[in-house]
């Protein structure tokens, strides 16, 4: 009956390890994904402080622009706006409205974030403002154009379309031009004023990696305690050796 119990004594701190070593695995999976992190955060950022690219005057490689400041001229194309649905600014729910620059000698538009609208529903604006017409010159931030797996959840509603993010393999099938891979977010500006209200570029900072790595190493050596200490009984029998 002892080697039965010692054995399944021995089993079941085996299972605690494993659990505990996946823990620690976990832990320093979010380590090396802050790592990453702060990384691909310094890259933005320089590309930020870099100078500005104009693209009336150069035409770098696209992937070269992701975070770097650019400036485009040429006229929106409002026809074949893109609307995405269900955002939210200072608690008023909206949406956020992408136009196509169409850019002089191309056929390739460029798509500009202007910014936020108020929709009561999240899905359809109530309050547009007067829209610039003719030649615009824009000025923001360069962002990689995404592609998913749901092609940005398109969702048709009210006789038009909405989508629930910017995604370039369902843009293919919405807009009669083709378009960079790169989008332009309009920052806040205080020469603009009114509606579209501009939005901040993502935040660069660490997210929630660190707090997972820390959890998934506490959890870890938690359950590893608890193996020694419940388990093994280790406390207890260091306390009954240093009995009389």
């Amino acid at each position: 009956m002892g080697w039965f119990w010692l054995v399944k004594r021995y089993f079941w701190f085996s299972l605690t390890v494993v659990v505990a070593a996946s823990c620690f695995g976990l832990s320093g999976w979010q380590f090396r994904r802050l790592l990453a992190r702060r990384a691909q955060n310094a890259e933005a950022l320089a590309g930020r402080f870099a100078p500005l690219v104009d693209l009336q005057r150069t035409h770098p490689p696209i992937w070269d622009l992701n975070h770097r400041r650019i400036a485009a001229a040429g006229e929106f194309d409002y026809a074949h706006e893109i609307v995405l649905r269900a955002h939210e600014f200072q608690g008023a729910p909206g949406v956020q409205i992408v136009t196509p620059l169409r850019l002089p000698g191309t056929d390739t538009a460029l798509l500009v974030n202007r910014g936020f609208l108020t929709a009561d529903d999240a899905t359809t604006p109530t309050d547009r403002g007067p829209e610039p017409t003719g030649r615009v010159v824009v000025e923001g931030i360069g962002m990689t154009l995404p592609e998913s797996a749901d092609s940005g959840g398109p969702l048709d509603h009210k006789a038009s379309t909405t989508w629930r993010r910017l995604d370039a393999v369902g843009l293919r099938h919405a807009l009669p031009y083709p378009f960079y891979h790169i989008y332009l977010l309009l920052p806040p500006d205080s020469a603009h004023h009114g509606f579209p209200i501009r939005q901040e570029p993502p935040a660069l900072d660490d997210g929630p990696h660190l707090n997972y790595a820390l959890q998934w190493l506490g959890i870890g050596a938690a359950v590893l305690g608890f193996g020694l200490l419940v388990v093994l009984g280790i406390g207890k029998r260091t306390e009954n050796e240093g009995r009389p």
